[in-house]
């Protein structure tokens, strides 16, 4: 029977017993270099049983540490490597093995099932690594048993905080004056900030809160109050009219689409417009005094186009 399928024989020995034998090893008339390796050897089958009784050593390490790093592991650890430290990913030219672990699949299925969302869902996010504190890849176990420590896959803490619509930045421009002549010299504004008080972002916002969530001027204008944000309702109302300004090009050259599409569906519904309300109570003799909202949703080529008028036009008026 050949030496690879034999078991070894368990032999229990206490520790008075192994520094006899190491003793003895020592007074042997043996090169330093088997001295070594024997009394090695003996460290290892004493400490090894110990280490997973222990749970200091997890069955996964231990093969890794036996047989070392599979490619596919080997490669995937590399991926994640290059991600921590912001190098590019591997070309189009590595194996389909590589090619599948570079797109995410991997971590796609080793996500499912959990009910809940993998950090890759944000991707506005703001990333920190954080380091631990006295310890670097290549050092003695802290626990005294004679292992080196090295990097494994880091572990991931998501954060989700509240924050307000706005964020607002000040920037303390110094100024000085020449003592002499008067001239006032001021620091210059950094290239990412806006002369304007309210940033083109910031209306872009109130625009969706108000035309998408459907978030009433008044009703913003108490929430951002308890909040210590104030934002009066005329002042979303100036800036959402100094936002429809620069889109109204945007919508003319929607309009433009819309009309040559392919297939067009229109519809009314009533609507009330204070303006017109109040000039059909000063000319009672107006014939016309119906106020209409006029949805007209277009095919043009692969998008779908929806455009909103609202006015005294009926939906054949506005087509």
């Amino acid at each position: 029977m050949s030496a690879a399928k034999e078991l070894p024989k368990v032999m229990s020995k206490t520790v008075e017993e192994i520094e006899q034998i190491i003793s003895i090893i020592n007074s042997l008339a043996l090169s330093d270099e088997i001295k070594n390796f024997i009394i090695g050897c003996i460290n290892l089958a004493v400490w090894l049983p110990r280490a997973i009784a222990e749970h200091k050593i997890a069955v996964s390490n231990l093969k890794r540490l036996v047989f070392g790093q599979g490619a596919r592991e080997h490669q995937r650890s590399k991926k994640k490597r290059n991600k921590s430290t912001g190098k590019p990913r591997p070309s189009s030219s590595d194996s389909p093995d590589d090619a599948a672990s570079n797109d995410g699949t991997l971590d796609e299925k080793s996500s499912r099932g959990h009910g809940r969302n993998s950090h890759n869902v944000y991707p506005g996010d703001i990333e920190k690594t954080i380091r631990i504190d006295k310890l670097s890849p290549g050092q003695v176990c802290p626990l005294s048993c004679g292992g080196r420590l090295y990097s494994i896959d880091p572990g991931i803490l998501v954060n989700i905080k509240g924050q307000n619509i706005a964020r607002v930045e000040k920037y303390w421009l110094e100024k000085l004056r020449c003592a002499l002549c008067g001239s006032i010299f001021t620091a210059n504004i950094p290239p990412n900030a806006s002369k304007e008080k309210y940033h083109p972002t910031f209306k872009a916002m109130l625009a969706l809160q108000k035309y998408f969530m459907g978030m009433p001027f008044n009703r913003q204008a108490y929430f951002q109050s308890l909040l210590g944000f104030p934002l009066p309702s005329s002042t979303q109302w100036k800036l959402i009219e100094e936002l429809a300004n620069c889109a109204l090009p945007i919508f003319k050259y929607l309009e433009q689409c819309a009309a040559n599409g392919r297939l067009i569906h229109n519809d009314d519904t009533v609507l009330r417009i204070v303006d017109l309300i109040c000039h059909n109570r000063q000319n009672p003799d107006k014939k016309r005094t119906g106020m209409f909202t006029t949805g007209i949703l277009s095919h043009f080529e692969d998008q779908k186009i929806a455009l909103f008028y609202n006015s005294q036009r009926h939906s054949g008026e506005n087509m």
